[in-house]
């Protein structure tokens, strides 16, 4: 992975149990930290809370639109999205800080154990093409285990 150079810090404490990328043909297309139920997921930045939902892998999750003057890694709009969590914090529209919570860890999706998973988006919404979160953090997140996704594949 690139090495962190911006100024996202972690939604959760804990170690990042898979990473971006492939994994047996499919994109795991976010990064997965470890924590336990109910644990608070922080905003990373500053933002707008865009959405509010369910989906059928990731569960429960909440996206935040982060906007950046000057741009981040030539980025000047990116949407991060936290997957799997048990209840909500916030709802769409809410303007929020960094470490504002914004919901709490859970396994609400085709999920193995409660975890967040975390996306980063390029662009505005959950259409934006997903990248590596990793060249977004301010510091490189604490691996551990396998690396292997805690989403159970789809059906």
């Amino acid at each position: 992975p690139a090495p962190a150079a911006g100024p996202l810090r972690l939604p959760v404490r804990g170690p990042v149990i898979a990473g971006y990328g492939q994994r047996l043909g499919v994109l795991h297309d976010g990064i997965d930290i470890d924590a336990r139920t109910g644990t608070p997921i922080r905003a990373p930045a500053p933002g707008l809370v865009v959405s509010t939902g369910t989906h059928s892998i990731f569960g429960q999750h909440t996206c935040l639109l982060h906007r950046f003057d000057p741009p981040l890694l030539r980025n000047g709009r990116i949407t991060t999205c936290y997957g799997n969590q048990s209840r909500y914090a916030v709802t769409p529209g809410d303007v929020v800080e960094a470490g504002t919570v914004i919901g709490y860890v859970g396994c609400t999706g085709t999920c193995l154990r409660p975890h967040v998973h975390f996306q980063v988006r390029q662009g505005s919404g959950q259409t934006a093409p997903v990248t590596d979160p990793a060249p977004f953090l301010a510091s490189v997140p604490r691996q551990a285990g396998g690396g292997q996704p805690l989403e159970a594949p789809p059906p």
